[in-house]
């Protein structure tokens, strides 16, 4: 969590919002780095997800949350200065995903921000996921069973880009774990383009287009 921390913060540090200035977390869960985002931008955080105990665990922590899927958002057009977007993508089908982005786009305000991040296909872990899928024929699914598209740095970009255009990507995450063991390398926070592209995660800062 510390790690991850670090990234959103390297990630927003530019971004200052006003205190009426909507943060809409977008599959939010309980609300905690979400909660990080608004916090350091100035805004008012508003977060859903179509999981009825996340939600509660978010407004159990006293943070505002309707439950929904991110395919029908009800929140009106243009409402979010900010949209949070965390681990959301790779939950669809490659077919899918424009659908998710239009709606996120639909929310969020002309010249407002997408904060997004996913997996990363070409990272270092799923290099030892495909020696692994070699070995034992078990197919890489960063972790997730449930993850159903996993992107490359460029597929993203082609993603966003007729909706939002791609201001930053970072990565988290270099070098994987060994037998549970985690070197210096590994929680690195980077944004320099040669090693973002072997990070395990990429968080994109992106701008809605007009």
């Amino acid at each position: 969590m510390r790690g991850r921390r670090k990234l959103i913060d390297t990630a927003i540090a530019n971004i200052h919002l006003a205190p009426e200035d909507v943060v809409f977390d977008v599959g939010a869960g309980d609300a905690s780095l979400s909660s990080v985002v608004a916090a350091r931008t100035g805004g008012r955080l508003l977060t859903t997800d179509l999981d009825e105990r996340a939600c509660l665990s978010a407004h159990g922590c006293g943070v505002p949350v309707v439950r929904s899927d991110v395919r029908h958002l009800p929140v009106a057009e243009g409402r979010s200065a900010l949209t949070v977007a965390f681990e959301i993508i790779e939950h669809f089908p490659s077919w899918e995903a424009p659908v998710v982005v239009d709606e996120l786009a639909r929310v969020t305000r002309p010249d407002g921000r997408l904060l997004l991040s996913t997996p990363n296909r070409l990272s270092l872990e799923s290099v030892r996921g495909l020696v692994n899928y070699l070995r034992h024929g078990t197919p890489w699914t960063a972790r997730d069973e449930t993850h159903r598209t996993i992107y490359t740095r460029a597929a993203v970009k082609r993603l966003l880009r007729p909706r939002f255009q791609v201001e930053r990507i970072y990565g988290y995450w270099l070098v994987p774990d060994f037998r549970g063991k985690l070197s210096r390398w590994t929680p690195v926070v980077t944004a320099q383009p040669l090693l973002v592209g072997w990070c395990f995660l990429l968080l994109v800062v992106a701008r809605r287009r007009p």
